[in-house]
């Protein structure tokens, strides 16, 4: 519908209009009442304004207050990485009480940074150039928070992301790790391969251009005198009356002519000009693999090298690495720093949010309302229906707070205000249309209009009738007493 903005809201309208508006409908519309009944059922039915409202939809549901789960951090590097021989914890690790944001170094192992991203994806690969996947689009929104644009945060590691990974690494004072040099031999092959194309093409541009070059004035002159002889000594033969000679002169005459033809005529370049275009398909193929080699090789996030936790910043609560030391799983321990709002919702609900969504909070106990974000959205595994919703409040909750609040997430709103009626207005006629049955006054009657759904939220719904004939403070049946 015209004018509103939703996020796959048909899940959350439809449902709506089928529980609330079917069981009015199938109990008091299956059968028009004549007009002897029509005014005893006018004066029985409930009716409802049509209003012209702004709607706003949204997740709503309730949720647990709980502290975030400690983290324990491996500073173990990846293989991807530059490190050499056993790892060494080089710089100095962070301090019980340390409060670590996104873009935090934790540690330096063997001269290379360990760095925290927010994020609830585990890092568990290396990334690099021609990559796919939530892990990449979540390295992406930390570079883009950091201050170094990947681009469009799609989830495709490409030359934006690994120019933006390369900016993070040197604003951090290391050199990024390149995949390139591991790939070397594979380059080289490819790039031989096509300067052997290139070769492979020219020579045989220039036997076809050889071949389509016209005859020179001369060659053509010596053609023709070539063909004069043959014409003479095919006369002069004929004179003698050599049946022999005769017949060697008209062959040499033929041979002569078909020679002045072949020079002078059109010549046959087709097998000259599929060697070309072969050796051109040639070079295009190898040129492709090369570029998609390329743009598989270039700036690498080695596993290990970052590390993603969900809900920073985090106090440091326990550390057991040292400089010097080995690193070792566990050597440094994340506590969260406030608490977290840990909720339910359905399949079909979680598909309307993302991570980041704002969100509303409202401790009924004593009032208190607090704003948050959405920070994880996480399947449940004994639940395959439904998924965890985690939002993280922009302030401490007091001291006070109650154990479960409730949580409201907004998912839309209609673009100013539009005609709306309660969900239990709503009704489907045996034709399968979506209608209303407006209730006149005066002794008029009641008419069903049909109607398009928009946005539903709190019990109203957005309607619209493509004919105009459903206007404000129209009254529509809503049940029959």
């Amino acid at each position: 519908m015209a004018g509103t903005r939703t996020k796959s809201l048909a899940i959350i309208t439809g449902a709506s209009v089928i529980a609330s508006g079917m069981g009015w409908a199938g109990a008091t519309l299956i059968a028009d009442p004549g007009d002897a009944k029509r005014d005893d059922f006018e004066r029985s039915t409930v009716t409802a304004p049509v209003e012209s409202v702004v709607l706003e939809s949204a997740v709503t549901t309730r949720g647990d207050v709980v502290q975030a789960q400690a983290v324990e951090l491996n500073l173990s590097p990846s293989s991807e990485s530059t490190m050499e021989g056993t790892p060494v914890i080089t710089g100095p690790p962070p301090e019980v009480g340390d409060t670590l944001e996104e873009g935090d170094i934790v540690a330096e192992v063997s001269g290379r940074p360990i760095l925290l991203i927010e994020g609830a994806v585990p890092t568990y690969r290396s990334l690099e150039p021609g990559m796919d996947g939530d892990d990449v689009a979540q390295l992406e929104a930390a570079l883009e928070a950091l201050g170094h644009s990947p681009g469009t945060i799609d989830g495709h590691y490409d030359t934006g992301t690994e120019s933006a990974v390369a900016e993070l690494y040197e604003h951090l004072g290391y050199a990024p790790v390149s995949s390139a040099d591991d790939r070397r031999g594979e380059l080289d092959a490819a790039e031989e391969k096509v300067s052997s194309a290139e070769d492979e093409l020219a020579s045989a541009k220039g036997l076809l251009e050889e071949a389509q070059e016209p005859p020179s004035d001369l060659e053509v002159k010596q053609a023709e005198v070539e063909v004069s002889r043959a014409e003479r000594a095919l006369e002069d033969a004929q004179e003698s009356g050599d049946a022999d000679a005769v017949d060697q002169a008209r062959n040499d005459l033929e041979i002569a002519e078909l020679a002045l033809e072949e020079l002078t005529g059109e010549p046959d370049t087709q097998e000259l000009q599929d060697q070309v275009d072969d050796a051109r398909e040639t070079l295009q193929d190898s040129q492709s693999e090369l570029s998609e080699l390329r743009s598989e090789t270039g700036i690498v996030v080695p596993r290990g090298e970052i590390v993603s936790i969900a809900n920073l910043p985090r106090v440091v609560a326990e550390v057991s690495a040292r400089i010097g030391g080995t690193p070792e799983p566990g050597a440094v321990v994340l506590e969260g720093t406030s608490a977290l709002v840990e909720s339910h919702v359905t399949a079909g609900e979680a598909d309307l949010l993302s991570e980041g969504d704002e969100a509303e909070l409202l401790d009924s106990t004593n009032g208190a309302q607090l704003q948050g974000r959405v920070s994880a959205i996480e399947p449940l595994a004994d639940a395959p229906d439904s998924m965890e919703v985690t939002v993280e409040p922009s302030t401490a909750f007091g001291d006070d707070t109650s154990a479960n609040v409730r949580v409201r997430i907004p998912v839309g709103s209609t673009d100013g205000e539009v005609l709306a009626v309660p969900i239990s207005a709503v009704y489907t006629s045996g034709d399968g249309d979506t209608k209303v049955r407006v209730i006149a006054g005066s002794g008029d009657g009641a008419r069903d209009v049909t109607v398009e759904l928009g946005l539903s939220s709190e019990g109203m719904v957005e309607v619209s009738a493509g004919d105009g004939s459903l206007t404000v403070d129209d009254r529509v049946a809503v049940s029959q007493a």
